[in-house]
Parts: C-alpha cells; sequence; structure tokens
C-alpha cells in the first residue's frame, strides 16, 4: 500500500485519489502495507491497542473504548442500553455472570449469585473469588480434579480419584471409599484376603 502509481490496493484497502495512496477503511489502521483490525467498539485507531475514536455511545478514556454505563451495569448492543448486572456484583459483560463481586463476596457459577462469603453450595469449590462445580457425584472437594466426600449411595474410587456408584475391578468398598485389593488380586472384600485372582 503505497502512493504514487497504485492501480490496486491489498486486502480491503481503499485508493484515496486526493492523498494518492491506499487508506485503510473504519475500524481499521494500516501495518506492513495490509489493513489489520482495531480493538473492540473502536472507530479508528493507529494500532490495535491504541484507539483513536470509539463506536456510539462508547467512551474514549487512554485510548482505550469505554462502556458508557455506570458501575454494576453493563451495555448490551442488540438492546442498545445498559443494563444492571446481577445483586451485589461490581462488573459484568452479560446478564447472568460476574467479573467481579462487590467487596470479599464470591461469585458462584452454580446459582449464579455473589455470595456474602468464600463458602460455596454443596458440590462447588471457591477459586479467584468464584464457585467452580466439584466433579460429577462429589459433594465436597478443593478443585474440580479432586474430591473431599461423595454424594451419598456413591464411593470415592482413590485409584481414579473420582466418586463412583460401585467400585472398578482390584478395588473393594470401605466405608465411604474404594481401597485397592492386594496385588494381583481381582476380587476382595478386604486389602488382606482375595476371593479371584487376576485371570
Amino acid at each position: 500500500m503505497n502512493g504514487d502509481s497504485c492501480e490496486k490496493c491489498q486486502d480491503d484497502g481503499l485508493f484515496d485519489f486526493f492523498k494518492k495512496k491506499c487508506t485503510c477503511p473504519d475500524k481499521k489502521y494500516a501495518e506492513d502495507g495490509q489493513c489489520k483490525s482495531c480493538g473492540k467498539h473502536c472507530r479508528s485507531c493507529t494500532n490495535a491497542n491504541d484507539c483513536s475514536s470509539c463506536d456510539t455511545p462508547f467512551l474514549l478514556k487512554n485510548g482505550v473504548c469505554k462502556s458508557p454505563c455506570k458501575k454494576s451495569h453493563y451495555y448490551d448492543e442488540s438492546m442498545n442500553s445498559c443494563i444492571s448486572c446481577l445483586n451485589n456484583c461490581e462488573v459484568c459483560s452479560t446478564f447472568d455472570t460476574c467479573d467481579r463481586c462487590v467487596g470479599q463476596r464470591f461469585f458462584d457459577k452454580l446459582t449464579h449469585t455473589c455470595k456474602a462469603s468464600s463458602s460455596c453450595q454443596p458440590g462447588t469449590y471457591s477459586s479467584g473469588n468464584q464457585c467452580f462445580v466439584c466433579a460429577e457425584n462429589c459433594l465436597e472437594c478443593k478443585d474440580g480434579n479432586s474430591c473431599d466426600k461423595c454424594v451419598d449411595f456413591t464411593t470415592f474410587d482413590v485409584k481414579s480419584q473420582s466418586c463412583r456408584t460401585t467400585c472398578p475391578v482390584g478395588t473393594y468398598v470401605s466405608g465411604n471409599l474404594c481401597q485397592n485389593c492386594p496385588k494381583n488380586c481381582q476380587e476382595c472384600k478386604d486389602g488382606y484376603s482375595c476371593d479371584k485372582c487376576m485371570g
């Protein structure tokens, strides 16, 4: 995209007859002879990270297009208006999520609410001021890959670190846990005797 003898611009560039050079359309900027996209809600820019004007109704602040909405609201493009976030939510981008809850509250993804303390619902765990769902059939966990307590009528398989309705081959039920049978044993009732050896 340069100038004095241009017959056709690359990509979606437009030839400016007065300036005798290729220019980029709105929402694009020129870099290395190509038109590249500006940032979100940016009408014109000098590079991907520096807007010079914004789409209506967004406001330009330090080279970034910001939402025109007040705190605890988000801009809904389809409705062309500011919509209130969930209760106790300070920053959100949709009606059913929360990027930051007010104060020390946690966002519970299961119930879509900002909770008053770091305690999450049964079957969820807290991480980074949000509540996440535990593994299937797990009632209490510290992360999504382990389980501290299974729901009723399930047992915790130590080997797979998951809650199961039955223990796998080579293990036996001990309390709420699937424990390993003795070595080379397929079926057992405890860790000391074997009812059926591996085949």
